[in-house]
């Protein structure tokens, strides 16, 4: 069972959220269409993003995900997610808000992006449960690998 202190474990900062994002993104390197070729890119902490190791080209981590242009942090949406996924029963805006600390349009907001991409089929989610949680199977349309969460 993926438990509240793994995820604090597993992401305790946006830098981590970012890290996971590349990873899940581009598990076998990353592509750069400026050098055509595939090389190291590293972290550029001012941009939130990672930069070509031989041209400097810039990959943003969150383009064409729900994360993509908000000002949440990531390490918000990230936990909005656990909460989603983890809980028996619906958790509603008002009850993002006071876990998250956030407005209630932000919450309001955060779920509903959220739960669409929860229901639908053709869109995979990341999981941060464990396969082993009944709840998972349930609201993550049971898909075998990590994957981030794509805008339509």
């Amino acid at each position: 069972m993926y438990t509240f202190r793994d995820f604090q474990k597993d992401f305790p900062n946006d830098k981590a959220c970012l890290d996971w994002l590349m990873k899940s993104r581009f598990p076998d390197g990353v592509y750069c269409k400026v050098c055509k070729k595939t090389t190291k890119h590293h972290f550029v902490e001012a941009r939130k993003s990672y930069s070509c190791q031989a041209c400097g080209h810039h990959i943003h981590p969150t383009t064409d995900t729900i994360f993509e242009k908000s000002s949440t942090p990531l390490t918000s949406w990230f936990y909005a997610i656990y909460l989603l996924t983890q809980s028996e029963t619906p958790i509603s805006a008002k009850q993002l808000e006071r876990e998250l600390g956030v407005t209630y349009k932000t919450a309001w907001r955060m779920s509903s992006m959220i739960r669409n991409r929860l229901n639908d089929k053709n869109v995979d989610i990341f999981e941060l449960a464990s396969k082993n949680t009944p709840n998972a199977s349930k609201r993550i349309n049971d898909s075998e690998t990590k994957s981030w969460i794509k805008t339509p």
